[in-house]
């Protein structure tokens, strides 16, 4: 199982040391604390240890379309996990992923208090005293199996944590189950159906990175696509009663285990149900597109209102419903739907879905730099789909790791759209999974549109054009869109074939 350099470095330099994920095997929640302690101490480092197997590779594989759905999901934009050691480099962890958000005035922040009501934080002080924070090393957010190992301590240019105008706002773990979603019928996953080794997970790495909110998001892939999120917040309470154990255990692999540790020593038992937990997102058979509506399975949300079932669901309860009843999701995070071609880049006609932009006030989706198309056409000329607005073609991701979706927008009687001598009248678009609003304008076509009645003959293309997709310079829906080369000839970029 692939981990990142500075992480392999640390257990190298400290390998007496726990990182978050093996926090619950370190409470006993996952066997004998002393069977953990001596697999640390004569296992690991051998050729005995546990290196993985399918379910955990299916885990990390997964990893970047499960945070692609999330980012779709909720509208937010994930950046890096990041690596955090505490505790004189004794605990570690390395979350899924990290949202920021706009940080407050510092004016605003000195005068606000902290969760724990009578404390103020600002830069390290809490109550007049300088406190040591936490040693972040950034890890460039990729999936797991994935990351770049040559890393700097330091944050890039264009890393959120390099902006003093954006805090560190929540967490994000990601978890990929192989045959089903967890829920509360499973072993130790009361009372939320959440898996207690993965509240202690959490619970971690909030304490550790000084966070209090972490979404644990489950994205199931197979046999059918399904999804189910919770929302959990930091507890002080917890922190109190692990933390001490888990310095208990790191002495225990470090100087070895007294002869009192044997197979009947426990930690005494928390009440998880003291935890705070909200849902998130209520579960949902994106594969059916209908609500998963099982008390027995999931009690927790049954407490809840279900906002899929209620029509006073808040605005951003309506979005998340619209998204994961979109035909657009079913078709990119459903492996039933459509076919994936794992290897080479073209597309056939079952990884592609038609779509109709329909018109907005946020302009065109093309947004060519020479293009007349800044502004939206509000009719449909030269048999454009019906109801006005763009043709696109949305192309099912092989590798979701970039985290974007590659479409090629057709711009009703749009001439000359890219150059006003060698109009190609197609733009192909890099579109991120956080834009939300974008995805939820996109109605799919029951046929796909004549794309020379689409556009002007200056944009026609010549028979067996090639669309070639620059893979170094990856745009986003603000930037300059990816153009295509209608010659066809030798280039050393990817390509996908046109559809005619």
């Amino acid at each position: 199982m692939a981990q990142p350099r500075k992480k392999l470095e640390w257990k190298k330099e400290v390998p007496f040391g726990l990182t978050a994920s093996q926090f619950g095997m370190a409470l006993g929640l996952s066997g004998h604390i002393v069977h953990f302690v001596d697999y640390v101490r004569n296992i690991v480092g051998t050729e005995l240890e546990f290196t993985g197997n399918a379910i955990t590779d299916h885990g990390i594989n997964t990893e970047p379309k499960s945070r692609a759905l999330y980012e779709l999901l909720t509208s937010t934009a994930v950046s890096d996990g990041g690596f955090y050691l505490l505790e004189g480099r004794l605990l570690g962890c390395s979350p899924d992923g990290r949202v920021f958000e706009d940080a407050p005035p510092v004016s605003s922040q000195l005068m606000s208090p902290s969760r724990k009501g009578n404390e103020t934080k600002l830069m390290g002080v809490k109550n007049g005293k300088h406190q040591e924070n936490p040693i972040s090393i950034r890890i460039p957010f990729r999936s797991k199996s994935v990351r770049d190992d040559s890393l700097a301590t330091t944050p890039s240019p264009d890393s959120p944590t390099a902006s003093t105008s954006k805090r560190l706002a929540r967490l994000l773990e990601i978890k990929s189950p192989y045959y089903a979603l967890y829920d509360s019928t499973k072993r130790l996953c009361h009372p939320f159906g959440i898996p207690q080794q993965y509240l202690c997970q959490m619970q971690g790495q909030m304490a550790i990175a000084d966070v209090d909110v972490c979404d644990f998001f489950v994205y199931l892939d197979k046999p059918v696509c399904q999804v189910v999120a919770w929302r959990v917040y930091r507890s002080d309470e917890f922190w109190r009663w692990a933390h001490p154990k888990l310095l208990q255990v790191v002495e225990w692999i470090r100087d070895g285990p007294p002869k009192s540790l044997t197979k009947d020593f426990k930690f005494g038992e928390f009440d998880y149900s003291r935890i705070n937990v909200e849902p998130l997102i209520f579960p949902y058979d994106i594969s059916n597109s209908k609500p998963i509506c099982d008390n027995r399975r999931f009690p927790f949300f049954a407490k809840f209102v279900n906002p899929y079932m209620d029509p006073r669901r808040s605005r951003e309860q309506e979005e998340i419903l619209r998204m994961l009843s979109s035909p657009v999701t079913r078709f990119l995070f459903d492996n039933n739907h459509g076919l994936i071609k794992s290897e080479g880049v073209e597309y056939g006609e079952e990884a592609m879905m038609w779509c109709c932009a329909t018109a907005d006030s946020t302009g065109s989706i093309s947004r060519c730099r020479n293009s007349l198309a800044s502004r939206w056409c509000g009719g449909a000329p030269n048999g454009a789909a019906a109801g006005g607005g763009e043709a696109l073609a949305l192309l099912k991701p092989v590798d979701f790791s970039d985290y974007r979706v590659t479409c090629r927008v057709y711009t009703p009687g749009e001439p000359a759209c890219c150059d006003s001598s060698q109009g190609c009248g197609i733009c192909l678009r890099r579109l991120r999974f956080c834009e939300r609003k974008l995805f939820s304008r996109l109605n799919p076509l029951a046929s796909p549109p004549d794309i020379r009645q689409l556009t002007t003959p200056l944009c026609s293309q010549p028979e067996g054009a090639v669309l070639s997709v620059s893979q170094s310079d990856p745009i986003e829906s603000d930037n300059d869109p990816i153009i295509v080369v209608e010659d066809g000839g030798t280039s050393s970029c990817s390509s996908v074939e046109v559809i005619s």
